[in-house]
């Protein structure tokens, strides 16, 4: 795979939340690699099969997990869920860790919330790790 390099400030996607930047053009965007992945892996970790125009199975599902009873089989789908989309849809990333934590695991945790934390790292650089901890409610 080649090697990509960047120079400066040069812009890689665009920056979420939408703000208005001049610079770029109409909107903010990332200019650190690790910034727009770690944005990539939240869009993916968030997104519901069926929200994302023309990839329908585009996103993890995970969200449909919260509604179930916790168990070690929620945990297990949940960890699935997410080691398959990343395979399948940001495989230039590799899941170095990977918690999922209910109120059996966490006292401060309510019986309806699932708490998921997930470091990565870029395959083609080691060096660039990263954190996303979401905290998902019913």
């Amino acid at each position: 795979m080649p090697q990509v390099i960047l120079i400066d400030d040069t812009p890689i996607g665009i920056k979420l939340p939408l703000s208005k930047n001049a610079k770029y053009g109409f909107f903010n965007c990332n200019t650190d690699i690790l910034a727009e992945e770690k944005q990539n892996f939240i869009n993916l970790l968030m997104t519901m099969h069926g929200e994302r125009v023309i990839h329908y199975d585009f996103g993890i599902n995970i969200k449909k997990e919260i509604f179930e009873q916790s168990s070690q089989q929620q945990k297990s789908s949940i960890i699935e869920a997410i080691v398959d989309g990343v395979s399948r849809w940001l495989p230039h990333l590799r899941i170095k860790e990977l918690s999922v934590k209910t109120f059996e695991d966490d006292p401060l945790l309510s019986d309806n919330e699932v708490n998921i934390k997930i470091g990565f790292q870029l395959l083609d650089n080691t060096d660039m790790f990263d954190t996303v901890q979401i905290l998902l409610r019913s």
